[in-house]
């Protein structure tokens, strides 16, 4: 079902000033079905990783890059798991999206 789609990089771009929604619509099929997931790799550094994908047509993209200051990792994401994407993400997508929006308040 998941297939790299690097339109889905555009999603990370809006986020990076504190947009107001993590939500947004896919860049493959144009649905609202996005979501974006950021994992600083230490406290105190501001580059990590981050995966962009869409529970609508499988699309998703991984990629290193600055994480922004705001962000905080969440203490319930796996992070053995986050090199092997395939079905991952059907399993913390609420949690991703709540998390996320709270953090942007």
């Amino acid at each position: 079902m998941w297939h790299e789609d690097d339109r889905m990089m555009g999603m990370y771009a809006s986020l990076d000033d504190g947009g107001s929604s993590f939500l947004g619509v896919c860049p493959a099929c144009g649905e609202s079905h996005t979501h974006v997931l950021m994992h600083r790799l230490e406290p105190s550094d501001p580059r990590g990783t981050v995966w962009v994908w869409c529970d609508s047509c499988g699309s998703y993209v991984h990629f290193g890059a600055v994480i922004p200051d705001w962000w905080e990792n969440p203490g319930f994401v796996d992070e053995g798991r986050l090199d092997s994407f395939v079905d991952y993400p059907d399993s913390i997508t609420a949690k991703v999206d709540e998390w996320a929006n709270d953090l942007l308040g």
